[in-house]
């Protein structure tokens, strides 16, 4: 406050003691929430101020007038202020698992606009987890950058585990649905190849795989004309 008054000739004073106001301004944008408190404030007073996000946001801070974080106001602090209420959007990851897939713990149900997020394994019998795949294609090994701003579906990638798979086609062409790795954890069903004027007999010996090497796997097609 301020004492004026110089005093009189015989000695006595007048003391006059007024105190300072300010106005503190809160705002934020209307889209991602709303903020209440704020107005006319004494020096040394407690004023009270909120942030409310809207559905889908989440308050984040408050910054002040000049882009400084303000997460409290020191007591004596004095003059206008104005206070913005910082969100950001909440975006939303599912995981899109195979029924002998499982999500590790720790993986994140939702991240911020900005931040990103630190992603985890899945797993899956005889296989090797090697990253996960959103709904457009991105691929993302252990964590989703801060520049994604959707929500994410992530289907896992596995790499099976197990021995390569070479095909000796004898100028045939494979069937896309015949594996690539084989294990003798796990039973592989095999698909016809074909090749023109030819009648396919069977896969060398007795429609099995054959480990003809140790460290892969070949399968021999014969045809009878």
């Amino acid at each position: 406050g301020e004492v004026s008054d110089p005093g009189t000739l015989d000695g006595s004073w007048s003391v006059y003691v007024t105190t300072a106001k300010y106005i503190l301004t809160v705002v934020a944008d209307s889209t991602m929430g709303t903020v209440l408190g704020g107005g006319e404030y004494e020096e040394g007073s407690m004023v009270t101020i909120e942030a409310i996000p809207a559905d889908g946001y989440e308050f984040l801070r408050w910054e002040n007038q000049y882009g400084e974080e303000t997460s409290y106001l020191p007591l004596g602090t004095s003059g206008d202020l104005i206070l913005t209420a910082i969100f950001a959007k909440i975006y939303t990851i599912t995981y899109n698992l195979a029924e002998d897939e499982t999500l590790s713990a720790g993986n994140p149900t939702s991240f911020l606009a900005g931040e990103g997020a630190e992603l985890f394994y899945a797993s899956k019998p005889n296989h090797s987890f090697v990253g996960w795949r959103d709904q457009d294609g991105n691929i993302y090994s252990s964590t989703i950058p801060a520049t994604v701003e959707k929500d994410l579906i992530l289907t896992p990638i596995f790499d099976e585990i197990g021995f390569n798979i070479t095909y000796i086609l004898d100028g045939g062409t494979n069937d896309p649905r015949n594996p690539t790795k084989y294990n003798n954890l796990t039973a592989k069903e095999l698909y016809e190849p074909t090749k023109p004027g030819y009648t396919f007999l069977y896969w060398e010996d007795s429609n099995m795989l054959s480990t003809w090497s140790e460290g892969f796997v070949v399968g021999k097609a014969t045809y009878s004309e």
